[in-house]
């Protein structure tokens, strides 16, 4: 498979479903030979058309039935009976879910967007002895694919009707939503407008006496204004500064070589979760980000502080960022950051920015491997100094 999504021709039932559930109107119908076509150049890769088509004739490298079951069957040795289910994009911190759910050990399952969970999923996880399963979807305003929540409120709603019918109780699959946006601290705020200037959704406004509000309707999470915020006031929930902080000093100290990469979660798909036996290798130390925009100058010299040989920032190609402008803000981050590193004595290619797409399978490890590779090359690394930045 050269492109992560495949549609078989020979195996069409030219029932027109995948067109129509397509977002990015990618699939149409080649009137000669009846089937359906993938423009892979409109495609997303959000998966929605695979689940939809109702003889199994779209394949999709990432997040296929086989390997959502063998994920269900690898953890259900661990006793839990609860599966969730959440979207990657807006996905709750770990203390928000199990009070979200109402349980501590359950089996966490993140994907890309929700709308792409195969119906099959849902029966392979109660015959399996799941007992619950939640759904934590966007709200629909807010999908990242478009359609991706709404397509699941119909999957989920016939999962359950399909389990109802077989004596399964009402309450065996239950959605929630959760959307993380970013919020203003009022009484940090100091009114440098930097957020209002650069929110790439227009979901800021500048308010008396130059105080900044943020619409939650609006925000989409990105992440573009935390690091902008002079004052410190912004914070996105999961990307909190602290937080990503400690996670930095931890992945440096748990790696060797100390490698650190601040990545884009929606930059790759395959290795960034556990669904897969392929996962970030064991020398990466990894932090993944809502959106390349979100970089912070701080965690990186931090990095460097903590004994970091090398710092690597994957974004999305500027044309495909999820979010509009992040890509952009990363590659003026990246520059920016590379000339505080020279000023600190540390050779500026120990920081490095890529991009990567799921659109292209193996690019990302490809990424790591040639970041990896460059690293070892320059040698040992001086350690930033304390109060540097």
């Amino acid at each position: 498979m050269d492109f992560p999504i495949d549609i078989h021709a020979d195996d069409c039932g030219e029932c027109r479903i995948c067109p129509a559930a397509c977002p990015y109107e990618a699939i149409e119908i080649d009137t000669e030979r009846n089937v359906a076509v993938l423009d892979q150049e409109k495609c997303m890769i959000c998966g929605i058309c695979a689940p939809a088509c109702p003889i199994d004739a779209i394949d999709t490298y990432y997040y296929d039935p086989n390997a959502l079951k063998g994920y269900l069957e690898s953890k259900m040795t661990d006793g839990a009976d609860t599966l969730v289910i959440y979207c990657r994009g807006s996905a709750p911190s770990d203390e928000e879910l199990v009070e979200m759910v109402g349980v501590e050990e359950f089996i966490p399952m993140a994907i890309p967007c929700i709308g792409r969970m195969p119906l099959d999923t849902y029966m392979d996880a109660v015959n399996m002895g799941i007992e619950r399963i939640f759904v934590i979807a966007c709200e629909e305003n807010f999908c990242r694919f478009t359609e991706g929540a709404e397509t699941n409120t119909t999957k989920m709603l016939t999962a359950q009707m399909m389990l109802e019918d077989i004596g399964y109780p009402e309450d065996t699959v239950t959605l929630l939503r959760n959307t993380l946006v970013a919020e203003v601290d009022r009484d940090a705020c100091i009114g440098c407008g930097n957020c209002f200037a650069l929110c790439p959704f227009d979901a800021v406004t500048m308010e008396s006496p130059g105080i900044s509000n943020i619409d939650p309707e609006k925000c989409r999470g990105c992440g573009i204004c935390v690091p902008y915020c002079t004052g410190m006031a912004i914070e996105l929930k999961k990307s909190e500064y602290e937080p990503l902080s400690k996670k930095v000093e931890a992945e440096v100290e748990r790696t060797e070589p100390k490698l650190v990469v601040f990545g884009c979660q929606w930059s790759e798909f395959r290795l960034l979760d556990n669904i897969y036996e392929e996962h970030l290798p064991e020398d990466i130390g990894f932090i993944e980000l809502p959106c390349s925009g979100r970089i912070d100058p701080l965690h990186v010299l931090e990095a460097f502080k903590n004994g970091a040989e090398g710092v690597l920032i994957v974004a999305c190609p500027e044309d495909l960022c999820r979010l509009e402008e992040g890509s952009k803000h990363a590659h003026r981050r990246a520059e920016s950051l590379k000339a505080l590193l020279e000023e600190a004595g540390i050779d500026p290619e120990r920081l490095q920015l890529t991009e990567a797409t799921p659109r292209i399978i193996g690019s990302f490890a490809n990424a790591l491997e040639h970041f990896k590779q460059n690293m070892k090359e320059l040698g040992t690394a001086k350690k930033v100094e304390e109060g540097t930045g």
